[in-house]
């Protein structure tokens, strides 16, 4: 560890300061776009379609596309994380096979530059063989502007409110 001098005084740089640098020492955060109200929209008309899908078409892998970045990660109660839109296809497609319904309702959507989170409350219903379940609880996710400037879900957390069963 490097010593000082007597009398010298270090000079250290800020948390706050140091959050905004990129290793190289630049200020990415004025190199990154404006969260806007249109990214807003986009965010939402983006859950929309996804949502369409949901509950018309089931084409998980349209579905994921349209709202999963590539590298997406799932954190679900009691499981492992999902990582990656494969494996997330799979995923939905093996845990959800008789959804009827499915729908997120937004509580709160902020961001900055090319990340938003966006927290709220969903709800689902579907049919198994042992006959229809529902669940609802609550979500946080976060989003990331993709290279084609479109935004996809990068990471999404839910938890039930359900009792434990």
């Amino acid at each position: 560890m490097p010593q000082l001098a007597a009398g010298s005084a270090a000079r250290l740089t800020p948390p706050a300061k140091l959050a905004n640098r990129s290793p190289q020492g630049d200020d990415f955060m004025s190199a990154h776009s404006p969260f806007t109200p249109e990214d807003r929209t986009a965010i939402e008309t983006t859950a929309a379609a996804a949502l369409a899908i949901a509950n018309g078409s089931k084409d998980w892998e349209q579905y994921c596309e349209i709202f999963y970045a590539p590298d997406a990660i799932l954190l679900l109660p009691h499981l492992e994380p999902v990582v990656g839109r494969p494996a997330i296809v799979d995923f939905i497609k093996e845990a959800f096979p008789g959804l009827t319904s499915f729908d997120l309702r937004t509580a709160h959507l902020e961001g900055s530059g090319d990340l938003a989170y966006v927290r709220g409350t969903y709800h689902l219903e579907m049919t198994t063989p042992d006959g229809p379940v529902a669940d609802h609880g609550k979500y946080v996710s976060i989003w990331k502007r993709q290279n084609d400037g479109s935004w996809k879900n990068s990471l999404y957390m839910s938890n039930p409110n359900l009792p434990a069963a």
